[in-house]
């Protein structure tokens, strides 16, 4: 949709549209930084708002955080402030609120605030994560539980460990941090899988990666075994492909498997990434390119270092200087020194 379309239909009366399409054509903004200060620049490499921030993040729900003056605060598309540089530190903003960070002493607390700047959630957690599937993680008195979006306790303060929600389910730890194990919570904090894994992941497109016996493999969400432990690594399915590691930790390499447990791309590289926008980077001989979920290597390896796509660009570093990078290893920008 064209920017003159929104306003048309801004004019006609549909103003809530308009602002969801603001938000989404913010997140085509990316940080860069110039002379030390950060600004941000569109899809093209355009530099549209101007360099003048100590630092600043990706567009997340239409704001991006920023640092001024040992600050953290929020702007929108613009460049323009919405909430002052006021926090010790911030997050992203998720399903409309973003975790923020007072200092007190040697310590802090965190609290939740809305896109308008009023605090949600006061700051009283010594620990948090970000809002999903209407929930947030907490930490009071040492243990983890979950809010609701109110501030209002979802799933009382239980658990030695505690991951954001994902796939409507949350990896907890529960039995102490030494002895403990893990299972995981539905959003109403019944215990969906019961705590007996030594180690595992988050779920994602219906399956989690778990550790049994030194192995990796991969539980549904029934807690039957999908995929049986067999791998030394493993990480999330993302566009029905998840990374794992054949081998020792030391001469052990990477490739991906398909949801039936069949390897799709063969081990072969020494470092990579989850698929996201139909790419993953991987390392062979030192050096990162990009692979589509076919396996082949679409951006050969070049780069230094290798970020994910992000709305058709990844942040990468090209000869020692940082750089984003389009779908096909097109550099769009680099920094100049």
């Amino acid at each position: 949709m064209t920017r003159k379309s929104v306003f048309v239909l801004a004019f006609a009366g549909l103003l809530s549209y308009f602002g969801q399409s603001r938000a989404a054509h913010a997140e085509h903004f990316y940080p860069v930084v110039q002379d030390g200060k950060t600004g941000y620049m569109d899809k093209a490499g355009k530099i549209t708002i101007e360099p003048k921030f100590h630092h600043g993040e990706q567009f997340s729900d239409g704001l991006a955080r920023v640092k001024l003056d040992h600050k953290w605060g929020y702007i929108d598309e613009k460049g323009e402030t919405t909430i002052s540089p006021q926090f010790d530190d911030a997050a992203d903003f998720h399903e409309g609120l973003a975790r923020v960070y007072k200092r007190e002493g040697l310590s802090g607390r965190y609290g939740f605030v809305d896109k308008t700047g009023k605090m949600v959630v006061d700051f009283q957690y010594s620990d948090a994560g970000d809002f999903a599937y209407g929930r947030a993680r907490v930490k009071t008195g040492g243990k983890w539980g979950y809010i609701d979006k109110t501030g209002k306790v979802a799933i009382k303060a239980q658990f030695d460990e505690a991951s954001d929600f994902s796939d409507s389910l949350a990896r907890v730890k529960a039995g102490g941090d030494l002895g403990g194990k893990f299972g995981y919570v539905d959003a109403d904090g019944a215990m969906k899988i019961n705590p007996k894994y030594s180690d595992c992941g988050q779920f994602n497109e219906g399956l989690a990666a778990v550790e049994v016996n030194s192995k990796w493999g991969y539980l549904n969400k029934s807690g039957q075994m999908a995929i049986e432990p067999q791998f030394t690594k493993a990480d999330t399915f993302s566009n029905g492909l998840a990374k794992v590691r054949v081998g020792s930790a030391l001469g052990g390499k990477y490739g991906y498997i398909k949801k039936s447990g069949q390897m799709a791309i063969n081990p072969q590289f020494s470092d990579a990434h989850a698929f996201n926008e139909d790419r993953a980077a991987a390392k062979m001989e030192g050096k990162w390119g990009y692979l589509n979920p076919t396996g082949t290597m679409v951006v050969s390896p070049q780069f230094d270092e290798a970020g994910d796509f992000t709305n058709g660009l990844a942040m990468a570093k090209l000869e020692g200087k940082r750089c984003w990078a389009d779908t096909n290893g097109k550099v769009i920008w680099q920094a100049t020194k």
